[in-house]
């Protein structure tokens, strides 16, 4: 497709990635600038189950769909909740017959992800440390500059933020902030995955696990070497300094009268753990449209992961959004309009499962969580 429009994504996670990789399928080249120094440069978080119209969708749209069945864990998708006692409440196991008949959801680790859309791509089309500093648009017919903290200005026909919960791009667009949610997540790795206890494994299963009660909550889940991944997550009335870090001893504290065997999990991780408050937009966050900028992905629309959609959105997001440029980019078309239409959709969209996760969160901490839990089984 021959064009002269100057592209920039900011940030390089799943969303701005499938965008990437589908517009250089199309031949249109586009930019991508990374704060961080590499991919591997902080740790990515845990696992993701791909939904098939999310996830799935944007893998197959990107040509990347047999190098992510290489990943895809499909025999990962039991499901166990726990009472803080240690006591089984919820068991969901997937028998091996149901694994080609429920391809819905496999698991995969954020890392391989996005290894896989990395992969994808041209060489050079991520500029790795490239922190925005600024964006600039002088008035909405004119070109976007992006200023990096390095010193570097450049100027693109069209921008697009996706750079997660504090984008720099957002506030061209939108005046309203992520809000703390009172709920501190503790990201805890088990990094050995052969020193891992077999007590841990048995007790997480393939596939999910939660244990929840006194409004505190822990999920653990198998890695793709072996290892355990755990979230111990607990209310307080405000977030944990950005990137602090703290203690193991101080996480297990929070849980003290546990059952030893959910601790088991907390104390055998590493000695740091990594807090992660959740932070969300207010549900229905909307923008009015302004011509050479756009948002996708957490950018757009974070919520908390109590909906199980903030990673599936934010590729469907990516995969949308080329195809709306690919659109507005063929003779005759109106690329502006392309994008309007698009932030239409992607809006009406995230208001749903924004929803859901605003309700998700406010269940899964309160005095019943158990209960809600088995009425949304019961339902489905």
């Amino acid at each position: 497709m021959t064009h002269d429009l100057r592209i920039a994504i900011v940030g390089a996670g799943p969303g701005g990635l499938v965008l990437a990789n589908i517009l250089d399928r199309h031949g249109v080249t586009a930019t991508i600038f990374e704060s961080d120094s590499s991919a591997t440069a902080r740790a990515q978080g845990g696992v993701l189950d791909l939904h098939a119209e999310g996830g799935q969708y944007a893998m197959r749209e990107a040509g990347l769909w047999e190098e992510f069945q290489r990943i895809a864990r499909y025999d990962e998708q039991d499901f166990r909740v726990y009472n803080c006692r240690g006591e089984l409440e919820i068991l969901q196991l997937t028998k091996p017959e149901d694994f080609e008949v429920d391809r819905s959801r496999p698991e995969t680790d954020r890392p391989q992800i996005r290894a896989v859309l990395l992969g994808g791509l041209p060489e050079g089309t991520v500029r790795w440390e490239r922190a925005l500093q600024k964006i600039v648009q002088p008035d909405p017919v004119a070109p976007v500059s992006l200023r990096f903290r390095n010193g570097v200005v450049e100027e693109f026909d069209l921008v697009i933020g996706a750079d997660g919960t504090w984008s720099r791009v957002r506030p061209l667009l939108s005046s309203t902030t992520p809000q703390y949610t009172g709920v501190t997540f503790f990201e805890m790795l088990h990094s050995n995955a052969a020193a891992v206890d077999p007590a841990n494994v048995a007790l997480v299963g393939k596939g999910n696990m939660f244990a929840l009660g006194e409004r505190r909550a822990i999920n653990g889940h198998l890695t793709a070497s072996g290892g355990v991944h755990v979230y111990a997550a607990t209310m307080a009335e405000e977030p944990p300094a950005r990137d602090a870090l703290v203690r193991r001893d101080d996480v297990l504290a929070l849980f003290s009268g546990w059952s030893p065997g959910l601790l088991r999990l907390l104390e055998t991780a590493e000695p740091v753990a990594i807090p992660r408050p959740l932070w969300a937009l207010p549900v229905g966050h909307s923008w009015e449209h302004r011509a050479g900028v756009t948002l996708l992905g957490d950018a757009a629309h974070v919520m908390s992961p109590f909906s199980g959609e903030g990673a599936n959105l934010a590729m469907r997001d990516g995969a949308d959004l080329a195809h709306a440029i690919l659109r507005g980019l063929q003779q005759g078309a109106d690329l502006d309009q392309q994008l309007r239409m698009y932030e239409a959709d992607i809006q009406a969209r995230a208001a749903v499962a924004a929803e859901g996760a605003m309700r998700g969160l406010e269940e899964a901490f309160s005095e019943d969580a158990i209960e809600h839990i088995r009425e949304m089984f019961q339902a489905h």
